[in-house]
């Protein structure tokens, strides 16, 4: 059995087919790190084009958006800007958190403004002029000028601290 083993082992180095099946795994072995040097390259090309420019971009491009003011703020220094609620204000997001670069379209200024006295969202101006701080008279008595285009509402603060549905009409049952 042993001598069996020794002969093929012969036959076969004779015929050249163990030195070309290591040149096959050899090859195979090249193949495959080269492979992986692909998949790694392209995994950098990946990280630097998809991750890193554009956080570059966003660091040295600074986007700009439009806001409206939600409270008024005067300025107390210099590099600040003066703003009143409503106001609309291009904003660059290149600066911290709490403070934001802003220009207010209105006096043309620029400087700092604190993030959270603004909002980004849309129509906000809308709804900023239709709460009024009125009694529900004076609302009702101007939602019934002339020259109001139909739809037009007021939001106002209630005067009731609790209000109850009972048998089809509001009931308020603690007044201020």
């Amino acid at each position: 059995m042993v001598r069996e083993l020794f002969s093929r082992l012969r036959k076969s180095k004779k015929e050249g087919e163990l030195a070309a099946e290591r040149r096959k795994r050899f090859h195979h072995w090249r193949s495959h790190s080269r492979a992986v040097e692909l998949t790694e390259e392209r995994m950098r090309q990946s990280v630097t084009t998809n991750k890193i420019e554009p956080w570059f971009g966003r660091l040295f491009a600074p986007q700009t958006e439009q806001a409206t003011a939600l409270y008024p703020f005067s300025a107390q220094t210099d590099q600040e800007v003066s703003f009143k609620k409503g106001d609309t204000l291009i904003v660059e997001f290149h600066q911290s958190g709490a403070w934001l670069e802003a220009t207010n379209m209105i006096t043309e200024k620029r400087g700092f403004i604190p993030a959270n006295y603004i909002t980004l969202e849309q129509n906000v101006s809308q709804v900023l002029e239709a709460w009024q701080d009125i009694s529900r008279l004076e609302a009702e008595w101007k939602l019934l000028m002339s020259g109001l285009p139909p739809g037009t509402f007021i939001l106002r603060p209630s005067s009731c601290k609790l209000c109850v549905f009972f048998n089809g009409q509001y009931i308020c049952l603690s007044n201020e």
